[in-house]
C-alpha cells in the first residue's frame, strides 16, 4: 500500500515487478503510515481513523 498525502491509495501485488492492483481515493490529509494488524489495514487522516478489513 502507498499512500499520498492527498488520499490517493496504490495498491500493489508484490513480486520483482510491482503489478498495480487498485487505486483509491480517500477525502483528508494524510501525514501518517499505513498500519497493518491482523486482516485489516488502518489509514488515519487528520480528522479520521478508517479501518479496512479483509
Amino acid at each position: 500500500y502507498l499512500l499520498s498525502e492527498s488520499g490517493r491509495t496504490l495498491v500493489l501485488k508484490r513480486g520483482k515487478e510491482p503489478a498495480l492492483l487498485a487505486i483509491n481515493e480517500l477525502k483528508g490529509r494524510f501525514h501518517a503510515s499505513p498500519a497493518i494488524v491482523g486482516n485489516s489495514i488502518y489509514i488515519r487522516s487528520e480528522t479520521d481513523l478508517y479501518q479496512f478489513t479483509k
